[in-house]
């Protein structure tokens, strides 16, 4: 078993290393494409939008790109390769034990569902609650911004 520990121990830090890798190579290279998009826009694109916006707005979606891209998809996969190897090796070693845990699967299933349900509810009333405030802040800096103006 010490053995095997260390085999996967090993095998998940190959893993996260060449994913974290991979989705700094894949946001750089969309940085730089993004980049040579928005020079090759009209003067008009600019005057659309807001240059103070503009450079947070990039750098927000390429860490997206980033965190979408990097070690998730390899959690994702290592995630997956572990409970097919897993189930090949108790079927082959103890394939009674794992016939009779497998009868659990369904209430394993539905448990997963409820969960995500109340953490999507929850999920949906903080961005509620968030979206309500940012609207109170936005009235007060437009407030303060009034005035300003006529101060």
């Amino acid at each position: 078993m010490i053995y095997i520990g260390c085999g996967l121990f090993f095998i998940a830090w190959i893993n996260t290393t060449t994913m974290m890798h991979f989705g700094e190579s894949i946001s750089f290279k969309t940085q730089v494409t993004y980049f040579k998009k928005a020079l090759e826009m009209d003067s008009y694109y600019y005057e659309e939008q807001n240059p103070a916006e503009m450079a947070s707005k990039i750098t927000k979606e390429i860490a997206a790109i980033k965190r979408g891209t990097g070690p998730k998809v390899g959690s994702a996969i290592m995630a997956i390769s572990s409970f097919v190897c897993g189930l090949a090796f108790s079927f082959y070693w103890g394939w009674l034990m794992n016939v009779i845990l497998l009868g659990f699967v369904p209430v394993i299933v539905v448990l997963g569902v409820l969960m995500a349900a109340a953490l999507q509810s929850g999920l949906t009333e903080g961005l509620k609650a968030y979206s309500q405030s940012a609207g109170y802040a936005e009235q007060a800096l437009q407030a303060i911004k009034i005035v300003h103006t006529y101060g």
